[in-house]
């Protein structure tokens, strides 16, 4: 029973607004908690695909250029990096492309691209990160001649450890023959 001057809600009102409150935002906030995990994870597989074909591009581009490929050698690069390999050509001038491994600042190990000119650097390019910090992360091999690369081998093949957010990854490529 409700008088005429009575203003405001009964606490049957107030207690079913509450209840209808709750059975909403429980689903709305499980969608939201949901949301925001799949955005760090959506964002670290996108990165992970970019580096990977930026990657892909590089590495077939130089190999299929190459007149030598050592493993043993990394001129145009830091001291302190891990040498994976040099891949150098004639092409007006001297160019040489060196793939290591430098540790990042937070952790693991970034593969690194450094491209020279005529002994001068060009380039440097970060091509991905691996969540390990093994110095066998990513590794070569040639065929023929396995480990050991010969100057000129025919395929030569990038084996990249575990990422970040993916698993390994094989890249081959063939030298262009003359």
């Amino acid at each position: 029973m409700r008088r005429g001057d009575d203003a405001g809600f009964t606490l049957i009102e107030l207690l079913s607004a509450v209840g209808i409150l709750g059975v909403i935002s429980l689903p709305l906030t499980g969608a939201l908690i949901v949301g925001l995990r799949t955005v760090q994870t959506s964002a670290d597989r996108l990165g992970t695909s970019v580096a990977v074909q930026t990657l892909a591009s590089f590495y077939t581009a130089d190999v299929q250029s190459a007149d030598e490929v050592t493993t043993s050698d990394a001129d145009c690069a830091p001291d302190d990096a891990t040498r994976i390999v040099r891949l150098g050509w004639e092409d007006a001038g001297s160019n040489v492309a060196s793939y290591v491994l430098e540790p990042p600042v937070d952790g693991g190990q970034e593969l690194v691209r450094w491209f020279c000119r005529e002994g001068q650097v060009a380039q440097r390019r970060v091509l991905g990160r691996l969540a390990t910090e093994a110095v066998d992360a990513v590794a070569v091999t040639c065929s023929p001649g396995g480990r050991s690369c010969p100057l000129r081998p025919v395929t030569v093949t990038l084996t990249y450890a575990e990422t970040v957010t993916a698993g390994p990854l094989q890249l081959t490529a063939r030298r262009r023959t003359a």
